[in-house]
């Protein structure tokens, strides 16, 4: 799917509801090449993993993201803030976890987005459901995304 909207935001949250199945070692969950590698992603971990700053090392090798549970609805969130991105991973059974990357981030414009892969690698395609997926122009707190999870079932 491509939005083809445009959004130069500082602070932006990813929104995903989402069942993991067995996949390849990185899935997109949603980014952009355009014009630059943005987004979240499934690691060879399974965890939580983003792209950020035109894939900074500070970024590309951090791995502090919590684990994604498979066959379980999860909502994900990236919160990017000037000083840190914060990861969130929300499940049923393991409650609201986070990974926060205390380095800068730059300011990003964001155009052509793909949910569910990441365009450049056909092998990086997310092997589940993507149920609701949300941008905002703001970083919401720890507060609000858990809000989003239990009024939004």
């Amino acid at each position: 799917m491509n939005i083809g909207k445009v959004y130069n935001v500082n602070e932006i949250l990813f929104f995903e509801e989402l069942t993991n199945g067995s996949g390849p070692d990185y899935a997109g969950i949603i980014s952009t090449r355009n014009p630059s590698l943005l987004g979240t992603f499934i690691g060879p971990d399974n965890r939580l993993r983003y792209s950020w700053n035109d894939v900074s090392q500070g970024v590309w090798q951090w791995i502090g993201g919590p684990v994604i549970p498979e066959d379980e609805w999860v909502m994900t969130a990236l919160v990017i803030e000037p000083e840190k991105a914060t990861v969130y991973v929300y499940s049923d059974s393991g409650g609201l976890q986070s990974g926060v990357n205390s380095i800068t981030h730059d300011v990003m414009t964001m155009m052509d987005i793909e949910i569910g892969l990441e365009e450049a690698h056909a092998d990086r395609v997310f092997d589940g459901l993507i149920d609701d997926v949300r941008i905002y122009a703001k970083a919401l707190s720890q507060a609000e995304i858990l809000w989003l999870y239990t009024n939004n079932q």
